[in-house]
């Protein structure tokens, strides 16, 4: 039987899609791969199904991955993808979308027409359905969970009563977080993602006009979200978007029910239940899970809208807290916003800050009323920490005049003081003194405290500082010009050749910093504690690549170092930035006319590691013969 096509007209409602197109959304290193795996034929089971485009890829795991990537209609103009995903580890743009898409541009019609899944299950008959989802459970028995799903519809129940079953919703939501090994470092995403449809249910109860469903449906997913989450490796924020999403759903119920009709709105359990889960998700964020902005609008939601009886309970809540320093700040800050609401005045907002102890407040606010003198006494008595005094300071001199003076007094006074103690506090306040120094007519002071700041952190950032101002208005014309040798001169002396190494590829002098490269080396070599701390990411490559030119043999150098030190990593990703770096090595030799070296190189690399066959994969992707 034929395989049946997409008719012309169908696929010609699509804009044009290109391989440039597919390039522009994901890397190159993803879209070589994904072009051999096309061109090897790892696509198959194709289908168009409205605007999505599915198929099935041959990837390295045992199963096939199920790929899909929406298309632009041709009036989307300016759009060339839309989403997309992949059920390997990587997800996303990955090299088995890229395989999909050019599968569409070689040939459309091979990807099966098929009509949007509702239409379809509406053709159906009762029993078809029944017999459908029996043997779909049957097959995949995981979908079992769904069947005692609720499902929200507009008139089905009331706006302020909880009809849905809060107990299959937490056995659904126990079911995704216990399954999966929560260290598996995919155990997050895998786990969030069969949960989606539980914040989908919400919003569809919030579409509905049902409030008290959609508070039980968001009140559960956070709970168990922020029950389970520093148990399981989270990096990618997957089990911390749900409490967010959570979070934004109970704002949305909250903030609704004031244009309710009396009849429609939450009843006063239920508006604690809403505000105790608000608070808890916050609690949450601020004291345990170290600030992620998890809580997202919802204290501001529960100020702006509480009752005075409620404001008065969860002031009661904050009060029983006991923060540590930083979560002291988020606490009065909750409590600043529930008094605003209720009209604070500036001497009472003082107050709070006083009796909290945020003495970089109190001085900030002082200021802010024009108490000045107050405002510097305080935070020349309380503000220890640079950016606290840094962001006083600042404020000061926004006020213009003789402040700016008192400012710069300031932060000075307090570096005589402490200077030493703590080098990356030194280095703070002297990048701001330098900086007002320059701005405010006092380039030699700038000058001085450049240099110190370059003594304490030799950077090519500190460098370019002392430069900058050794090259200010009202500087001797000499100055930079005297200058310039003797930092290096004493780079050489500490031996910083990291620092050297920046410097020197920052002005251009090749030359000079292959032979800092060269010292670094060695100096490695010597003393397996050497440290270049001050050295900018990834120097070999930036000074490989500015050595292709002049110094090929240098840059081979290098890049090959770099291509062995990523293959005896033994791992797919790490082949691939190899083979990156490999591409590199071929295209100088070719450019200088040494193809024969390379033809010599890469056949001895693929024998040596003939035992490799990912490496041998990502070494053909770049047709590296």
């Amino acid at each position: 039987m034929a395989r049946p096509k997409p008719a012309p007209e169908t696929a010609s409602r699509f804009a044009p899609l290109t391989e440039n197109d597919v390039k522009a959304q994901t890397d190159s290193g993803s879209f070589s791969r994904g072009r051999s795996y096309f061109r090897n034929g790892h696509i198959h089971d194709t289908v168009l199904r409205d605007t999505t485009i599915k198929a099935l890829c041959e990837g390295s795991d045992v199963m096939p991955y199920r790929v899909q990537t929406s298309l632009p209609l041709r009036e989307d103009t300016g759009e060339t993808m839309h989403i997309a995903s992949c059920t390997c580890p990587r997800g996303g743009f990955c090299k088995h979308v890229v395989a999909l898409c050019l599968a569409w541009i070689a040939d459309p019609g091979k990807f099966v027409a098929r009509p949007p899944l509702a239409d379809q299950l509406t053709e159906r008959s009762r029993e078809d359905l029944i017999a459908l989802i029996e043997g779909m459970v049957e097959r995949y028995p995981d979908l079992e969970r769904l069947v005692e799903m609720p499902v929200a519809q507009a008139g089905a129940a009331p706006a302020n009563e909880v009809t849905l079953d809060e107990g299959a919703i937490q056995r659904q939501l126990r079911s995704a977080f216990t399954v999966h090994d929560p260290w598996d470092y995919y155990a997050a995403s895998h786990s969030s993602s069969e949960l989606d449809p539980l914040l989908k249910l919400g919003n569809g109860y919030i579409a509905a006009g049902q409030w008290a469903n959609a508070l039980a449906a968001f009140t559960n997913v956070a709970e168990e979200a922020c029950e389970v989450m520093l148990d399981f490796n989270d990096e990618g924020g997957e089990i911390g978007s749900l409490i967010s999403a959570s979070s934004m759903g109970l704002v949305a119920c909250f903030d609704a029910q004031a244009d309710l009709p009396e009849a429609d709105r939450l009843s006063e359990e239920h508006r604690e239940r809403l505000i105790q889960a608000l608070y808890n998700i916050w609690r949450f964020d601020v004291f345990e899970a170290g600030g992620l902005d998890l809580a997202q609008e919802g204290p501001e939601a529960i100020a702006r809208n509480v009752t005075d009886a409620e404001r008065t309970m969860v002031e009661g809540w904050l009060r029983e807290e006991q923060p540590t320093d930083w979560g002291k700040r988020m606490l009065v800050e909750f409590l600043v916003m529930l008094r605003e609401e209720a009209g604070l005045d500036d001497a009472q907002l003082l107050e709070v800050y006083r009796e909290a102890e945020l003495r970089d407040d109190v001085a900030g606010l002082l200021l802010e009323m024009g108490r000045v003198d107050e405002s510097v006494a305080t935070a020349g008595r309380h503000l220890k920490l640079p950016h606290e005094l840094v962001a006083f300071a600042n404020a000061l001199v926004g006020r213009g005049d003789e402040h700016i003076g008192r400012a710069l007094s300031l932060a000075d006074d307090h570096m005589w003081e402490v200077e030493g103690a703590n080098p990356a506090h030194d280095a703070i306040l002297q990048e701001w003194l330098a900086s007002q120094y320059s701005v405010h007519g006092r380039p030699r002071d700038a000058l001085a405290m450049a240099e110190r700041r370059f003594k304490g952190q030799p950077t090519l950032q500190t460098w370019e500082a002392v430069r900058q101002a050794a090259e200010l208005p009202g500087q001797d014309q000499q100055a930079w010009t005297d200058l310039r040798p003797k930092l290096l001169g004493q780079l050489r002396k500490q031996k910083a050749w990291s620092t050297l190494l920046d410097i020197h590829l920052e002005e251009g002098e090749i030359e000079a910093a292959i032979e800092a490269y060269g010292k670094e080396t060695e100096q490695r070599r010597k003393d397996r504690w050497y440290s270049a701390s001050w050295g900018y990411p990834d120097q070999e490559l930036r000074l490989a690549q500015a050595a292709e030119a002049d110094f090929p043999d240098q840059a081979v150098a290098i890049y090959r170092h770099k291509a062995d030190g990523m293959i005896g990593q033994r791992n797919r990703a790490s082949y691939a930035v190899a083979a990156e770096h490999l591409a590199r090595v071929k295209e100088i030799l070719e450019r200088h006319g040494r193809a024969a070296e390379w033809t010599v190189l890469i056949a001895g690399l693929r024998t040596e590691h003939k035992t490799l066959r990912a490496l041998r994969e990502e070494l053909d992707a770049l047709d590296l013969n």
